[in-house]
């Protein structure tokens, strides 16, 4: 995507019709260039619904909440931040900072092969996500280390309800909304014990999503539950957030990192099932360990604990 599409896009993100004559003119097209370029954007990877109408000119339905300014820079609220870069598009925003050292925190308006945990698929249409990914470096290995993503994922819905958003969260880090998803987060390591440790953090959050297929799970975004917050200013604030969180991570006793859960946790004394690589078990939901992890009451009374696995809701 070059600048002359950044203009257009820029052109098309009100969502009002604008015309094709002066749009042709303002980048120095021909009408055929421009619609060429047009088709482009509403095919693969983008698939912006980008309407034409004779006499009327070009629109695109829903208009855009774009992360950069028309002059390509980053919105005013994100330009702050140190080792900021604003990509198109990218198969996965994740990857592609872990192979950019020099990048600290890396925002993409699409990903095509964007992923989550137990490598599911995160759908994201162009500029209808916040995806986000994000390096911190410890110069040790921190203890409780499995126990980060949880801690994130606290920081993250403390951050939407400071916003209004009353989101809670679903063990061990999936953000919930009216019931459903709406963010998941990823955390990946790489060192080794007793030396240095880099963290690749990857956050995708349903902004505006109408519509998606092939999602395996209840899912939402905040525009389908009524809420309207820009993107920039969105990413602005979970990433000041999430810095926050990491920095503080080693040096705060984990159970008071872990304190918000009981009134954040989204399935408390409810009927759950629980995965983890050997087996599946359903029960109740009954609270946390001291180190964040999950304890289930199963059908004789008895009490097991997992450090990792998936949880999902079972009929009452």
């Amino acid at each position: 995507m070059d600048a002359a599409d950044q203009t257009i896009l820029h052109a098309l993100a009100s969502g009002d019709w604008v015309s094709g004559s002066a749009l042709a003119s303002d980048l120095g097209l021909s009408r055929t260039a421009l619609a060429k370029r047009i088709a482009h954007l509403q095919q693969a990877p983008c698939k912006l619904p980008i309407h034409s109408r004779h006499g009327r000119g070009y629109r695109l339905e829903g208009g855009l909440d774009l992360l950069t300014q028309p002059d390509g820079r980053p919105q005013a609220a994100l330009q702050a931040f140190k080792g900021l870069k604003l990509v198109q598009i990218c198969e996965s925003t994740n990857a592609l900072l872990q192979a950019d050292p020099q990048t600290q925190i890396l925002l993409a308006e699409f990903q095509s092969a964007g992923r989550g945990r137990l490598n599911r698929r995160w759908q994201a249409p162009f500029a209808q996500s916040l995806l986000l990914s994000l390096r911190h470096r410890y110069p040790v290995w921190p203890a409780h280390l499995p126990s980060l993503g949880l801690v994130l994922g606290i920081a993250v819905v403390q951050a939407l309800r400071a916003l209004d958003v009353p989101a809670r969260l679903k063990w061990p880090n999936d953000v919930w909304l009216g019931g459903r998803k709406l963010a998941g987060l990823l955390v990946e390591s790489r060192g080794e014990a007793l030396s240095s440790c880099e963290l690749i953090v990857g956050l995708g959050l349903n902004v505006h999503l109408r519509q998606a297929q092939d999602i395996d799970q209840p899912w939402t975004s905040l525009r389908r539950e009524g809420l309207l917050l820009r993107r920039a200013e969105l990413g602005a604030t979970l990433i000041t957030a999430l810095q926050a969180a990491l920095e503080a991570f080693p040096h705060i006793p984990l159970e008071q990192q872990l304190e918000p859960l009981g009134q954040l946790d989204a399935c408390r004394d409810r009927p759950i099932l629980v995965r983890d690589v050997q087996n599946s078990l359903e029960g109740w939901h009954a609270g946390f360990g001291p180190q964040g992890a999950l304890r289930l009451r199963t059908a004789d009374g008895a009490i097991r604990e997992f450090v990792v696995g998936d949880v999902s809701l079972r009929p009452a």
